[in-house]
């Protein structure tokens, strides 16, 4: 979903990333009239003049409309997937930003072994 082909990418002082357009026009469209509702958002609790709708504040609400708009929760389906976290480190380390994650790409099977191998050894799993 994401458009990696217009990148610009700047690196210092640190890497920044800017996709224009980084979705799809008709995707990104239909996303936006389906935007929600500002009766959804509610105020920050440490900002009062911010408005928030999201999986830590306003969570009913965030999950209701997730759940009820089909647009959004195919977008919300992807941003949370392997698929798309896989894509993006790809990209990154393709373009000379290497996040070191490798070891979240391992299988369960795998990570559990690195950590019983931990435990073992009387450390604590990474």
């Amino acid at each position: 979903m994401l458009n990696f082909s217009a990148t610009q990418i700047r690196y210092e002082p640190y890497p920044l990333v800017v996709l224009r357009p980084a979705l799809d026009p008709a995707l990104y469209s239909e996303l936006s009239e389906r935007y929600p509702d500002v009766s959804l958002f509610g105020t920050h609790p440490k900002y009062a003049y911010k408005l928030s709708l999201s999986e830590k504040f306003m969570k009913e609400n965030y999950n209701r409309f997730i759940a009820e708009t089909r647009s959004w929760n195919r977008f919300h389906a992807w941003l949370k997937s392997d698929d798309f976290i896989r894509a993006t480190v790809k990209f990154l380390t393709a373009n000379g930003i290497d996040l070191d994650l490798d070891e979240s790409f391992e299988s369960a099977p795998r990570r559990l072994g690195r950590g019983l191998s931990a435990v073992g050894h009387r450390r604590l799993p990474s």
